[in-house]
């Protein structure tokens, strides 16, 4: 028989294992560790703001160079700012203006210090994730607010299954026609941004040409055509070793010179096809202008339409080699959230979070739809395509893009842009041969 006295100490033995589990769970329900190798991120992701303490956050943003209304970006900013505080009150924002040039070195700089912002909103790349100092913002995030932006945009900015930024706007490189010379030509540009073309399909045109209009001119570096045309290169087949192993396994380069032996060969692509590609396109002398931006396109039609000229260009995709489906080639901003590893506190790294995000999907689109930039966010992405449709534009087909194509930023492309890029521009500017071009790429083939 179990006396009182033995009853109770089971009874007091019961409870105090209770409240050692009930202990237990609380504490691995507020620490969830979010694995980012080589180390581990605990995140509290039920956090919330404390409303009785006042929070202070640093924000690099970038000083646009653009008018927003009357306004210019820092005045409109300062307005943004002011509807987040109206739903934050407790929570302080001091701003830091960057260049654009010197920004993407300034936060380099400061991370390694430990010193970065709280926010920094990225201008035309997404910033190497850096699992000391970077908050993975998705931790904070429920999966249903993670959808409200493009899948293919999220992908890219995925650690161990969290988002690690969030997505602001995009600018894709895209090709412009001519639309009058691509009648003479019996091409319709309608067709092809709508089905993409290969690489056969513009090395075919104008072969019967004695003089002009050109067939390609447009941006060669810095995100241009060739960087496109190289990332729509056909799949490897074949091992190439090149010199100073500054590119590796590239049968796609062999490729993309002899595109561009054609082309210069049948005198398609003029020598001054960077300098003069306004002019050869917009007096009717090339057929294609490659490798610009959105607000390029802008630019291209507003000038047309003050000339009062019978034509607006048309948007086209990338030609491919003989990839089923173009790479689009992006420039992206994304916001992302830092922290000082050695002393930081879980609601204050919240309260950035929720600036960021604010920032993310701040309705007020208008410097967006000025640069022809394209919100990440599906609601704001369908403001934007209405109202750069209202201006006679075609932002339909960028949104169509974005939810169907594979997005591809620079960071692939930093060899071939440092090694094989600048030779071939030398090569197209007739500053150089290309047996000297073709010397210098290819060593030898391997089995």
């Amino acid at each position: 028989m179990i006396n009182c006295k033995q009853r109770n100490m089971m009874i007091l033995g019961i409870i105090f294992c209770f409240l050692i589990s009930f202990l237990i769970t609380k504490l691995v329900v507020k620490k969830k560790p979010v694995r980012l190798a080589p180390e581990i991120f605990q995140s509290k992701t039920n956090v919330s703001l404390n409303p009785k303490k006042e929070y202070h956050l640093s924000l690099w943003e970038y000083d646009w160079p653009i008018k927003v209304g009357k306004q210019d970006y820092r005045a409109y900013f300062a307005k943004a700012l002011v509807e987040f505080q109206k739903k934050h009150p407790n929570i302080k924002v001091e701003v830091k203006w960057l260049d654009l040039l010197e920004g993407p070195e300034l936060l380099y700089n400061a991370l390694k210090k430990g010193q970065g912002p709280d926010v920094y909103c990225s201008a035309f790349s997404v910033p190497r994730f850096n699992f000391q100092y970077q908050v993975p913002v998705g931790c904070y995030l429920p999966k249903t607010i993670e959808a409200d932006y493009y899948p293919n945009i999220r992908r890219n900015l995925l650690k161990e299954g969290f988002l690690t930024a969030f997505p602001r706007f995009t600018m894709p490189r895209i090709w412009l026609a001519n639309p009058l010379l691509c009648q003479s030509l019996n091409i319709d540009p309608m067709a092809i941004q709508e089905k993409g073309w290969r690489w056969r399909d513009l090395e075919g045109l104008g072969q019967s040409w004695e003089e002009k209009p050109y067939l390609l001119v447009g941006v060669a570096a810095k995100l241009g055509f060739l960087e496109q045309l190289y990332l729509n290169s056909k799949p490897l087949k074949n091992n190439l070793q090149l010199k100073g192993n500054a590119l590796k396994s590239l049968e796609e380069l062999r490729g993309l010179v002899n595109l561009l032996k054609n082309l210069k060969e049948n005198k398609k692509l003029p020598k001054d096809f960077n300098e003069k590609m306004v002019s050869y396109f917009m007096n009717n002398q090339a057929v294609f202008l490659g490798g610009v931006k959105p607000i390029f396109y802008a630019y291209v039609n507003r000038m047309l339409t003050e000339k009062n000229e019978s034509w607006s260009p048309v948007i086209l995709p990338t030609p491919v080699s003989a990839n089923p489906e173009e790479e689009l080639l992006t420039e992206n901003s994304v916001i992302c959230v830092y922290r000082d590893p050695q002393n930081f506190e879980e609601d204050e790294v919240f309260a950035a979070v929720r600036l960021g995000r604010f920032l993310s999907r701040y309705p007020d689109i208008r410097p967006w739809v000025e640069m022809m930039a394209i919100p990440w966010h599906y609601s704001l992405a369908e403001k934007w395509v209405r109202e750069v449709n209202a201006k006679g534009l075609n932002g339909t087909i960028f949104s169509k893009w974005l939810e169907n194509k594979s997005i591809e930023t620079a960071a692939n492309l930093a060899e071939f842009q440092e090694f094989a890029c600048p030779m071939l521009i030398d090569y197209l500017e007739e500053k150089t041969s290309l047996e000297k071009v073709s010397e210098a790429l290819f060593l030898e083939e391997l089995n």
